[in-house]
């Protein structure tokens, strides 16, 4: 199946399950990430679109460790956020953090990302608009560790890769936690 044909097919079936894992994936990022992080790392969660797995809760749990992305200028940036804190839409028209100074990558020890479906070698399908790649491009954030945030039965034998898909290095569904 090709990208726009997986992307239709993965975006139709979300709508069934994420309700009914999302405390699940929850947990277990309050369980086993929190060990990862060096003192004063942050997160990079990110702000769910409907029916992705929303992470947002573990701010109660994990105050001022939490960033979220945006997009500005067709580039991916990592803020830092916590919740009440004024949010505008990006250009993708996502909430996201009011444009500030950017999080360097030493700032951040693990990077979120929702996926539509992935695969054994942490192939990511998004949306397809190329920014977590593009972010990863870089050398200082490739080095973060950057985890699939998905339900289980999003996992697919193999996901076409083009030039510019950089694999995660694992992910994180209701009933794993798993580092390639």
């Amino acid at each position: 199946m090709n990208k726009k044909a997986l992307r239709q097919h993965y975006y139709s079936k979300r709508y069934q399950l994420i309700k009914s894992i999302e405390a699940s994936s929850s947990q277990k990022v309050l369980q086993k990430i929190p060990n990862l992080l060096e003192t004063n790392q942050k997160i990079v969660i990110y702000w769910p679109l409907i029916n992705e797995i929303d992470l947002r809760g573990i701010a109660k749990q994990l105050p001022n460790q939490l960033a979220l992305p945006a997009v500005y200028k067709d580039q991916l940036h990592i803020h830092n956020w916590s919740p009440g804190q004024a949010l505008q839409l990006d250009d993708c028209g996502i909430p996201a953090p009011i444009y500030q100074s950017r999080l360097h990558p030493n700032q951040v020890g693990l990077l979120l990302a929702p996926a539509l479906a992935f695969d054994n070698r942490g192939i990511r399908l998004g949306y397809g608009g190329g920014y977590y790649d593009r972010l990863r491009s870089d050398p200082l954030w490739r080095g973060i560790i950057a985890l699939i945030v998905a339900p289980a039965s999003y996992k697919v034998n193999e996901i076409t890769t083009d030039s510019w898909d950089i694999p995660f290095d694992g992910w994180l569904t209701e009933s794993e936690l798993k580092y390639l």
